[in-house]
């Protein structure tokens, strides 16, 4: 008897879990958009500006050669109900600080979550100031920059157009395309693990040229090479006094450098 009542109120647990499992209903959760816009001044004697962004995409734009760095936000949030909205949005932020002579930039939000708190950050930023990117969750974009430009991205595209400086880009599987003019002495220095790399150069560039694959594909348009090495996986040459440097590797994905 007492082995029955033990196995009857297991038996009524079960039950009862099972059907307090069963009327859960998950929450329904509503998406909502904001932008926002503002700016900073820089003291002028930062060697470069850093920013970062983990909940979304980064577009950097040359402005003046001010101190004044204006950004926009365009703010996603996902909440059970419009009231809650604003809350949300107010803990995306963009912190600004000087350290080590550089100005840091960087989109915060409640640690951990990406899937209710996302972010794209846009800057105009003075024109001539080096720009380092790192820790996106979402593309780079940079434009009508003047100084060397430093990125780095997982799965993400990488974009770079009219820029007078050196450049250097690093992904994993997301592709990096553009075009760039090298300075006096400038470098280029792409690579990416299995994406593609299609960048355009002017014909009058004056560089060393090396472009690496393992398993893609080498081509190279409009442009007077001299070249030293030609395989199936690697180019080597010289473009006019060689004075500068271009490096471009990508272990699965196809290179393409165009002449314009």
């Amino acid at each position: 008897m007492r082995i029955y009542k033990l196995l009857l109120n297991l038996f009524f647990i079960i039950i009862f879990v099972s059907c307090s499992e069963d009327s859960v209903v998950e929450e329904t959760l509503l998406e909502y958009t904001q932008r926002s816009s503002s700016s900073f001044f820089l003291s002028g004697t930062e060697k470069a500006i850093n920013i970062e962004n983990p909940i979304g995409f980064v577009n950097v734009s040359g402005g003046s050669d001010s101190v004044e760095v204006g950004y926009v936000l365009d703010k996603t949030v996902q909440v059970s109900e419009s009231s809650l909205s604003q809350a949300a949005f107010d803990k995306i932020i963009l912190t600004q600080y000087i350290e080590d002579d550089t100005a840091r930039c960087k989109i915060d939000s409640p640690i951990g979550n990406t899937v209710l708190f996302a972010c794209n950050v846009s800057l105009i930023v003075p024109y001539s100031k080096p720009i380092v990117v790192k820790n996106t969750n979402g593309g780079i974009t940079f434009s009508n920059l003047s100084s060397n430009v430093f990125a780095e991205t997982d799965a993400d595209n990488l974009d770079i157009l009219l820029n007078n400086g050196s450049f250097e880009a690093k992904s994993n599987s997301g592709q990096i395309s553009g075009s760039i003019s090298l300075p006096e002495n400038g470098y280029c220095n792409c690579y990416s693990e299995s994406g593609d790399i299609h960048l355009q150069i002017p014909i009058s560039t004056s560089a060393n040229i090396h472009l690496k694959t393992v398993s893609g594909t080498i081509t190279y348009i409009n442009l007077d090479i001299n070249i030293k090495t030609n395989t199936s996986t690697e180019l080597r040459g010289a473009m006019n006094a060689g004075e500068g440097n271009i490096y471009i590797e990508s272990k699965e994905g196809n290179i393409i450098l165009e002449g314009i």
